[in-house]
């Protein structure tokens, strides 16, 4: 996006940008002054067709008046409306790794819910960083940011080991491995087309040892909850049987398709087996449950789950962060922002 960055002679450095270009600024008094360039903002004809007659009769004169105590032209340059922002970096002690833990503002009350901010840390030399954006908040009387929480599985903050299992063999199979659900839940070619388990929609159910040593027996995370096998080799595996990467683990997040679907965990007993159940509304069996991975059959796995980073994330980590604030069009005061973090045992500016 094209803008105008501003230059104060006064101070000695760059002080702004804006979302317009001008040909002509001048001061006269304490009022201010522009003409627009050809292409300001949006072309005259375009801008023209969105504005009113005392609008149209300002865009077509020579001279744009800055400052307007109207607060319906504020944020507003050659008749196209925008909105106000800043954008800041918090790179007190750099060569620190840190925990960041909040960031607050000190303004006007009118800043929560009309305000959105990103917060960006930089914890790795990949130029394209993860964020999340979340609005300005009152909590307590104090106006506070969204920081957003690490999208990262690496730091196991949104990872637990629920326990360890053997999958031994199933009913009518010899992969250990149900799918049920009703008949639509199937292809046509699948041979156990019409299974279904009382109580449950449809999904995965596994036979497992019953002496298998799972002290958690339920989804910490009610339809949000993902699990995933780990083999004594250290490879490791989706409850659809696909085999996770673990070359790029420390990029991976909870989004990320090779984890598969989310699935709400029980545990169902019936006569002398055990089973583990994998509940999802929209499971839909494939071919590639016939023929389960020959590693985890009947072999001592370990099951993991991981929920979303936005309720069990860690919080975000680096050496220094940036955060961009929208505040739209109303009028605002904002004195002061501050950033609460600590730094680690990592830190290797010691």
């Amino acid at each position: 996006m094209s803008t105008t960055i501003a230059y104060s002679h006064k101070g000695g450095y760059w002080k702004t940008k804006y979302s317009f270009f001008a040909c002509f600024m001048r001061s006269v008094g304490r009022k201010f002054f522009s003409s627009a360039s050809v292409g300001a903002t949006a072309p005259p004809e375009v801008a023209a067709r969105r504005l009113n007659e005392e609008q149209k009769s300002t865009i077509e004169s020579l001279i744009w008046k800055h400052n307007s105590a109207d607060d319906d032209k504020r944020t507003n340059f050659y008749g196209v409306p925008g909105g106000s922002g800043i954008s800041v970096a918090f790179n007190d002690r750099v060569s620190s790794n840190k925990i960041y833990k909040s960031i607050s503002l000190e303004g006007s009350n009118n800043i929560a819910n009309n305000a959105l901010n990103t917060f960006v840390v930089n914890s790795d030399n990949n130029p394209n960083k993860q964020f999340s954006i979340g609005p300005v908040k009152d909590k307590g009387g104090m106006l506070y940011g969204h920081i957003g929480l690490s999208g990262s599985v690496a730091d196991g903050s949104n990872i637990r080991v629920l326990g360890s299992l053997k999958i031994v063999l199933g009913i009518g199979t010899t992969t250990g491995f149900y799918p049920f659900g009703p008949p639509e839940t199937f292809p046509d070619e699948f041979e156990g087309a019409d299974n279904a388990i009382p109580g449950y929609d449809r999904g995965m159910a596994i036979t497992v040892n019953p002496d298998t040593n799972i002290p958690i027996t339920k989804s910490s995370v009610t339809g949000n909850s993902k699990y995933f096998f780990v083999v004594e080799d250290g490879s490791a595996y989706s409850i659809d049987g696909n085999e996770i990467n673990l070359s790029n683990i420390s990029s991976a997040s909870y989004s990320d398709p090779q984890f598969g679907l989310p699935y709400d965990l029980d545990f169902l007993t019936v006569g002398e087996k055990s089973f583990i159940i994998f509940e999802n509304s929209e499971f839909s069996a494939t071919d590639s449950f016939t023929e389960f991975p020959e590693e985890i059959k009947n072999k001592t796995v370990t099951l993991c789950e991981i929920t979303p980073q936005n309720i069990n994330g860690a919080p975000p980590r680096g050496q220094y962060a940036q955060a961009e604030i929208l505040f739209g069009t109303e009028p605002y005061e904002l004195f002061a922002l501050n950033v609460n973090y600590e730094t680690t045992d990592l830190d290797h500016s010691k």
